[in-house]
C-alpha cells in the first residue's frame, strides 16, 4: 500500500507540527517520536522510518527552534565567566542566522527582545562586529518583514527612532531605520525617519520604504 492510503490524520498532524516554527523542543521530540513509531508500521517499516527520519532532520527544526532563542538571549548578556564572551559571540551568530532564514522563530518572544532592547543604549561609536541593540533591531525587523501581523508598539516605536538618530554605529541605525520604515501602523513613520535623519530627505517617499525593508535582508 502507498504512504497515501496509509496516511491517517494523526499522522498529518504530527508531521504538520514537526514543520511549525512555532512548535516548541518539548513537543518537536513527542511529535517526531510518534510520528516514528508510526511509520515503522507501514510495509518496509525500516526504509520509510530512514527516509522520513532524514526528512525530519532537514525540514524542521530540531537544532535551533522555538525553544532555544531565550536560551541564545540570555547568553548574550547574561553569561559569566571567562567563556563568557565565547558564548555572547555564539549566541550573536546563531541569531543572525535565525534572523536571515527564520525570523518567524521569533515571534513568541518579542516580548523579551523589546525587553533586552529597553536596556540597551544607542552607540556613541562605530563598534566593530555590531552590538547586541543591532542584533536586537535585526531580528525585529527581519521579523515584521515576514509577518506584517506583527505589531510595533508605540513604545518600540520610540525606542527604535532614537537608535535611528542617536546611534553612532552604522549598523544600529540602519536597522532602527527599517523597523521604524516597516511599521505600517503608523502613517506618519517615513517623516519622523526623515526628521531625525535629514539625509533620508535625498530619498523620494516611495523609495524610502524598500529601500528601508532591504537593509534587513544583510
Amino acid at each position: 500500500m502507498t504512504f497515501a492510503t496509509q496516511n491517517v490524520a494523526q499522522l498529518y498532524r504530527e508531521l504538520r507540527a514537526l514543520l511549525d516554527p512555532q512548535t516548541d523542543l518539548r513537543a518537536h521530540i513527542k511529535n517526531a517520536r510518534d510520528l516514528v513509531k508510526r511509520v515503522e508500521k507501514f510495509p518496509h517499516g525500516e526504509s520509510c522510518r530512514a527516509t522520513f527520519e532524514a526528512f525530519i532532520r532537514l525540514a524542521s527544526y530540531p537544532l535551533v527552534n522555538r525553544s532555544s532563542i531565550p536560551q541564545l538571549l540570555r547568553r548574550l548578556t547574561g553569561a559569566s565567566g571567562e567563556d563568557a564572551p565565547q558564548f555572547a559571540a555564539s549566541a550573536a551568530r546563531i541569531l543572525e542566522h535565525v534572523s536571515k532564514n527564520r525570523p518567524v522563530l521569533f515571534k513568541a518572544h518579542v516580548a523579551e527582545l523589546v525587553k533586552l532592547l529597553a536596556d540597551q543604549d544607542p552607540a556613541v561609536e562605530a563598534v566593530e562586529g555590531g552590538t547586541v541593540a543591532s542584533l536586537v533591531l535585526h531580528a525585529l525587523a527581519c521579523l515584521k518583514r515576514a509577518d506584517e501581523s506583527v505589531v510595533v508598539e508605540a513604545k518600540l516605536a520610540k525606542k527604535a527612532l532614537s537608535f535611528a538618530s542617536e546611534s553612532k554605529d552604522e549598523r544600529e541605525a540602519k536597522q532602527a531605520a527599517t523597523l521604524v520604515a516597516l511599521d505600517k501602523g503608523r502613517p506618519g513613520a517615513l517623516d519622523d525617519l526623515v526628521e531625525v535623519r535629514p539625509s533620508f530627505s535625498a530619498s523620494p517617499p516611495a523609495k524610502l520604504l524598500p529601500s528601508c525593508g532591504r537593509f534587513c535582508m544583510r
